[in-house]
């Protein structure tokens, strides 16, 4: 995704940050429009009226139209030849057009093919068109109803993006494919239905999902109401699928939440967030420029948190970073402007380049003594003081604590990843390879304690975490 194209939302961020310095189930990105070349010609040059043609062998493609042109009709034949395509950039900045009349012999509507038409208000596409390139009618704000064609079978990336006249729109049972982004700043959009019958999206009270209703792919930027519960089935909330819902203050995510798409909440209402155990990763700028949110509590098996995730969470004080994260990227909290504590767990074993840049205060990090952040920070702190300068960070100490029983991963739970590690290290044990861990680490491991590392432990730290799931007493005398 291209952020300075895409997100004007956090264009000013991005810069400032710059000069300080994602699969989601039937999404696509930069779609491919499917060919309706015959055979390979070269084209020939005409002009119909406003319009500029290319000939070729066996179709004809619009190429061109005039700047000052208000109202345009695409003829159905040139030369004997069928109107199959509106080429790229067509109509590009068209900005007088008003009308088009569409032939029905025309096929595909290329990439940027009426971009920034913005006083185009009378358009009928005709059910001959199959797809609709990326950036299609981007910045087409004049439209304020659009019927797509019953044949219609993909809708390239930020097709309808800025398309702020837009209150509704219905996709066909044709459609299957769809690009990323394709709703994005159309500020009043209020629902987004599914014509019964289409194999791909289905839409529940006016939000678009998958039909397995398994990924959250948009929720309408102007859909009334302050508060949204996703749905229990959602297992990935889908790039910029909330973006730009300035009204929403309260999202309720699922249980069965493992992934939260790029942008997925960036500029929302929101003022807390607490993140389910079930999220695994969290995309980049994932909720960027959130200036109410106050309150977040990340996922406890959050293992990868995106670029600028929480880039310009102007009211954030207060941040806990989940136990199993490794790194902390690059620009996570930066613009943070009211940011006090942060605590780094001593998984972390990488902090990137302005990962607490912009805080109006001093942060105080709560770090586990002699791990990667406590090196990190001190480094930090001792080169201001060097050079007489205000160091931007005060250090809290804490004493590690002590590994538990079938827990090597110290995550403060006896889980699958547990049992994972242990065979890992066997394998590579009986490998014959060098395997270097500490001796608490080890002591964890050995849950039968009979001084070595084999498949046996694992098994019974699978057994243990069984039974814990089922809520049977637990202990190792099994």
């Amino acid at each position: 995704m291209n952020p300075s194209r895409k997100h004007r939302v956090c264009g000013v961020l991005a810069a400032a940050c710059l000069l300080a310095a994602v699969t989601v189930p039937a999404i696509q990105q930069g779609l491919p429009l499917p060919s309706v070349t015959l055979s390979v010609s070269a084209a020939e040059t005409t002009t119909y009226g406003d319009l500029t043609l290319l000939l070729y062998s066996d179709y004809v493609e619009v190429a061109d139209c005039n700047l000052s042109a208000t109202s345009v009709k695409i003829p159905s034949k040139m030369g004997g030849k069928p109107v199959r395509v509106i080429g790229e950039r067509a109509f590009y900045g068209c900005t007088n057009l008003q009308s088009v009349t569409i032939s029905d012999n025309v096929q595909i509507i290329g990439d940027n093919a009426f971009a920034y038409c913005s006083a185009l208000t009378e358009l009928t596409l005709p059910e001959s068109v199959t797809a609709i390139g990326d950036d299609a009618f981007y910045g087409c704000s004049g439209l304020t109803g659009l019927q797509l064609p019953s044949q219609l079978l993909q809708i390239g990336t930020a097709a309808f993006e800025g398309c702020t006249g837009l209150t509704a729109l219905e996709l066909p049972a044709s459609v299957t494919t769809l690009g990323d982004n394709i709703f994005a700043e159309c500020t009043n959009l209020q629902q987004i239905t599914v014509a019964a019958g289409n194999s791909a999206f289905v839409s529940v009270d006016g939000v678009l999902l998958n039909q397995a209703q398994t990924t959250l792919i948009r929720y309408p930027i102007a859909k009334s109401g302050t508060a949204y519960t996703v749905p229990a089935t959602v297992t990935e909330v889908a790039p910029s699928a909330f973006e730009s819902c300035t009204q929403l203050t309260e999202i309720v995510l699922p249980n069965t939440l493992r992934s939260i798409g790029a942008w997925a909440f960036a500029n929302t209402g929101l003022t807390a967030m607490n993140m389910p155990n079930s999220v695994r990763t969290v995309d980049d700028h994932a909720f960027c420029a959130c200036t109410a949110l106050t309150d977040v509590t990340l996922s406890s098996n959050l293992q990868e948190l995106g670029a600028g995730a929480f880039w310009g969470c102007t009211a954030l004080q207060n941040v806990v970073l989940p136990n199993k994260l490794q790194s902390v990227s690059y620009c996570l909290f930066y613009g943070c402007t009211e940011l006090r504590s942060v605590t780094v767990p001593q998984s972390v074993q990488n902090i990137e380049n302005e990962a607490f840049s912009g805080s109006s205060y001093q942060i105080d990090m709560t770090v586990y003594t002699g791990s990667y952040a406590h090196g990190y920070f001190e480094k930090q702190i001792n080169g201001s003081l060097s050079i007489g300068a205000i160091p931007k960070y005060s250090l809290t100490l804490r004493e590690a604590p002590a590994i538990m029983k079938g827990d090597p991963n110290n995550d403060g739970i006896v889980g699958v990843e547990d049992a994972v590690q242990v065979l890992q290290t066997y394998a590579q044990q009986s490998a014959g390879l060098s395997v270097e861990v500490s001796d608490a680490v080890f002591t964890a491991m050995d849950v039968d304690e009979n001084g070595q590392i084999s498949v046996e432990d694992a098994v019974k730290i699978l057994t243990y975490y069984a039974r814990q799931s089922a809520g049977l007493e637990v202990s190792w005398d099994f």
